[in-house]
């Protein structure tokens, strides 16, 4: 991932995190996720059409945007870049695309393993930009460890040794010079995740329900519905890596899990989440919500409190105390469809 390395970037300053996305507690709604960095002057060097891609990933993906574009003007000035690997075939080093994602040879084959259809038009292809930023962000998450230290990820996205920090100064550097104000990236910013419990849930705008297609669905392969599997395939890209995610069993008081209609999104296994888990299971419960009546979803369940589009004037309700962590959903956040 270095076709673009050799571009030369006039930065400074690095810093501490500001995640970024959508449905998140209003505990750290001001400290740090409540939006995107908006653009400065010299954000307005990016092309239009790529500005727009890296805003969209990164409120999807809760990632930074400008950390995207920066990436992406290291790798191959935002597609404009001449060299080898851009538009078609692969750099020396084995990457491709205008982010530069591995596709074999001397590099690892990051794209088979992680590729996106970030545009929804039924193909994947490592030099369509929507794709390769949208694959781009889910490597950083899922692979180089986004969530747990974003410069580290930068760093790993190019690889590792003396050049591989140089890479990450570069971003990040320019990533700051593409927000608005004051930014600055380091570790991930936890203020506020304590008080979480009073402030962590989100009611949605009212929506219309799109429960039809789903109702009619019979369990498919892994024995879920196609509505089931998209629902856990989207939050599989954008919130994780996740300890485990169970969906289909008939043992103990199975329900919708022996339909094939519910997923459990574990953030942590049989103990109390920490402060960052437990914002990820908020990300994720209040993503649900929001998201429910397109994707056919009937009910939400996270840390003894449910959220059902058929009932979605009332909000999370508090449920009864069950006795114990999983047994009252704190450890994971659970999904079901029609």
């Amino acid at each position: 991932m270095s076709a673009g390395f050799v571009l030369v970037m006039l930065v400074v300053g690095v810093g501490a995190v500001v995640l970024a996305g959508f449905g998140l507690g209003s505990c750290r709604a001001q400290a740090s996720s409540a939006a995107q960095p908006g653009t400065s002057d010299d954000a307005r060097e990016i092309p239009a059409d790529y500005l727009a891609l890296y805003q969209k990933t990164g409120r999807e993906y809760r990632i930074p945007w400008n950390v995207l574009a920066a990436i992406g003007k290291v790798e191959s000035d935002h597609g404009r870049y001449p060299g080898p690997g851009i538009r078609s075939g692969a750099n020396y080093a084995g990457a491709a695309g205008p982010m530069q994602i591995g596709i074999g040879g001397a590099a690892s084959d990051s794209w088979s393993r992680y590729a996106v259809d970030g545009d929804g038009d039924g193909r994947k292809s490592v030099y369509d930009p929507a794709d390769a930023i949208a694959t781009a962000a889910r490597i950083l998450i899922e692979d180089k460890g986004y969530r747990r230290d974003p410069r580290t990820a930068v760093r790993r996205y190019n690889g590792s040794g003396p050049a591989a920090e140089a890479y990450a100064d570069r971003v990040m550097n320019l990533a700051r010079r593409y927000a608005q104000g004051d930014f600055d990236i380091g570790a991930p910013d936890l203020a506020g995740v304590a008080c979480a419990d009073s402030g962590g849930f989100i009611n949605p705008a009212p929506q219309s329900v799109n429960a039809r297609q789903c109702r009619s669905q019979p369990m498919g392969p892994e024995n879920i519905t196609a509505c089931m599997r998209q629902v856990r395939d989207l939050i599989r890209a954008r919130f994780g890596p996740l300890k485990t995610i169970g969906c289909y069993r008939t043992t103990g008081d199975p329900q919708d899990h022996a339909r094939g209609r519910a997923c459990d999104f574990m953030v942590s296994v049989g103990t109390m989440p920490s402060a960052e888990q437990t914002q990820v299971g908020y990300d994720i419960a209040n993503w649900a919500a929001a998201n429910a009546g397109k994707l056919g979803i009937r009910y939400v369940i996270w840390r003894q409190r449910i959220w059902n589009i058929e009932r979605a004037r009332e909000g999370w309700r508090t449920m009864e105390n069950r006795g114990g962590i999983t047994a009252n959903h704190y450890d994971h956040v659970h999904i079901s469809v029609y």
